[in-house]
């Protein structure tokens, strides 16, 4: 029970350049702030609570690394695992696998206690699993994608530790109407999904395929979600395990065009005062929403029709969204408030 939720939750632990709906921003990691790849999460932070002498631990473990061990251009990421240090102490070997993900990512906030219920095996506790909804926050909320891959092409390296056996994990999901956070609970069903296993040793850089199975009906979805895991032990990874990931690649099944109509304008970007939307069909009506980068619908407009201006004068300054439904058809584009 314990092993089944944990893997579930780690397998889409997870997913903005201007328009960008059938690719990805820096997939090739030739773009970097600091030691963080742009437009990717490769980190967690968060607070232990409830640990005797301490009433709450920062935990803050980066995963990433800028290598120039590249396949093309200049530089390729490195996931390597991440021991929480106050593990130890207490007598756990808590070990974290690399972890790298779409989109930006929240901070969690957990009690002692149900980490110790998690990693002791012999326990006979019960866990709160109320405590792991925070884990979630840890979740990227997606990045905008407008339709569903059929396949996603990447190309590593991976090297488990010396003597040991170890498997790494890309997870794809593809959702509309919703988020990440809403499939797992239920609320929601995912638009593709795909995952992909591998326990080979490549010391040379070697192109992995993961399919993307189509959940719901038709092609379109409006976000994605990608994480590249380095192994699928997660409360005691390998440290010395090291997955190499560059040169990511989409495929599709049915054409770009076909999959972006019905098209719709959106300007000027970046706006200051006000949106101009503007609908191919201007006959047809069509519901609008604003959200922001963390999946919070900020504004939200029903039964538009024609050319419509959005007041964004109340919104804070940076990425958001735009979210468009008309005719049963939905389109995401991304703007910017200055």
């Amino acid at each position: 029970m314990k092993k089944s939720l944990l893997m579930t939750v780690m397998a889409i632990f997870v997913a903005c350049g201007l328009f960008a709906q059938t690719t990805i921003t820096n997939p090739g990691f030739e773009q970097w702030s600091s030691n963080t790849p742009v437009d990717w999460t490769t980190s967690i932070s968060g607070n232990i609570t409830g640990i005797p002498v301490f009433s709450q631990f920062p935990v803050s473990l980066n995963f990433g690394e800028k290598t120039t061990n590249s396949h093309t251009g200049e530089y390729a990421l490195k996931l390597s695992a991440q021991e929480i240090p106050l593990a130890s102490i207490f007598g756990y070997d808590l070990t974290i696998p690399g972890i790298a993900q779409l989109g930006t990512a929240g901070n969690f906030s957990i009690d002692y206690e149900t980490i110790a219920a998690l990693i002791d095996t012999s326990s006979t506790g019960e866990v709160d699993w109320t405590q792991l909804l925070s884990l979630l926050n840890c979740m990227s909320h997606g990045v905008p994608f407008s339709q569903v891959p059929s396949r996603v092409n990447a190309w590593i390296k991976y090297q488990p530790a010396e003597g040991q056996t170890d498997t790494m994990l890309v997870a794809v999901v593809a959702y509309s109407e919703g988020s990440i956070l809403s499939i797992i609970t239920g609320d929601d069903d995912a638009a593709g999904v795909g995952l992909y296993r591998n326990s080979q040793r490549y010391d040379d850089w070697t192109q992995i395929s993961v399919d993307v199975e189509l959940v719901g009906e038709g092609t379109q979805c409006d976000s994605l979600a990608l994480i590249f895991v380095s192994s699928t032990s997660f409360m005691h990874a390998n440290t010395g395990t090291t997955l190499y990931v560059d040169d990511i690649t989409f495929e599709f099944e049915t054409s770009v065009e076909e999959a972006e109509k019905p098209e719709f304008k959106v300007y000027p970007n970046p706006a200051t005062e006000y949106l101009n939307v503007t609908p191919a069909n201007q006959s047809e009506k069509y519901d609008l929403q604003v959200v922001d980068q963390t999946g919070r619908v900020v504004k939200t407009m029903n039964s538009l029709e024609g050319n419509t201006q959005v007041n964004v004068q109340g919104l804070a300054a940076g990425f958001y969204f735009v979210k468009i439904m008309q005719a049963g058809q939905q389109v995401v584009r991304n703007f910017v408030v200055k």
